[in-house]
């Protein structure tokens, strides 16, 4: 997993089988809370937010948010605010999914 800008198109996964548990790669959100994703799943999986103090790949430096999606196969599109600096994604079902992460301070 790298670690990807936001506001770059396919930053969390780009067409990819996630895998069982499988995680996205790493978002640095640079003080820009206010983040919307966008993407689409061809399954039933649960997407679960994870954030990190320090964006380190390894845990125990991840931890679950109370942030859980309910996807079926088909596009969507989430808004959430999120003070944390480093966000992944992570699904509970492997599915092709290409899904972006954009955000913005607010100001």
């Amino acid at each position: 997993m790298a670690i990807r800008d936001i506001n770059e198109d396919g930053n969390c996964w780009e067409n990819v089988a996630t895998g069982v548990s499988g995680l996205s790669n790493v978002i640095e959100l640079s003080s820009r809370p206010f983040v919307t994703f966008f993407g689409n799943v061809n399954g039933t999986t649960v997407i679960t937010i994870e954030v990190s103090p320090d964006g380190s790949v390894a845990a125990p430096e991840w931890f679950d948010s109370q942030i859980k999606w309910f996807l079926s196969s088909g596009d969507f599109m989430r808004s959430i605010q999120l003070a944390a600096p480093y966000l992944r994604l992570r699904s509970s079902a492997n599915v092709t999914a290409d899904i972006s992460a954009f955000a913005t301070s607010g100001a």
